[in-house]
């Protein structure tokens, strides 16, 4: 009982957390050029200083990370939802359909663009 109830604030929350991770993958470019300090008008011109040139490189490790803090989390998602799905641990059936559905979907799609380095690099100095 106290398990079934542990799990109906967990999976909400987790859903959140995901729906806020994706959020920031969303927005990875502006983020990590922010965290940088390098404003993105430049970078699409390509009319950067010395010192923001060898800041995109910062940048780009910084947008890995972030696709692959989603990609763990969309296959953490989609366990746990699966779990859920076949032990009935929560009651919307529905949520975990699509939660399931939405992040395996994801998590496929991020795993095999990053197999092929999908994600740009930082542009040639």
């Amino acid at each position: 009982m106290r398990r079934a109830a542990a799990i109906r604030i967990i999976y909400p929350i987790a859903l959140f957390t995901y729906l806020l991770i994706a959020a920031v993958y969303a927005f990875k470019f502006e983020i990590s050029y922010r965290i940088v300090q390098v404003r993105p008008e430049l970078v699409a011109v390509r009319s950067l200083t010395t010192k923001e040139a060898s800041e995109l490189d910062r940048a780009y490790h910084i947008r890995i990370t972030i696709s692959t803090i989603f990609i763990y989390f969309s296959v953490l998602v989609a366990l746990f939802s699966y779990i859920l799905l076949k032990n009935n641990f929560f009651k919307p059936v529905l949520l975990l359909k699509v939660a399931l559905g939405i992040s395996l979907f994801v998590a496929l799609i991020l795993i095999i663009a990053n197999g092929i380095s999908f994600i740009p690099g930082p542009p040639p100095q």
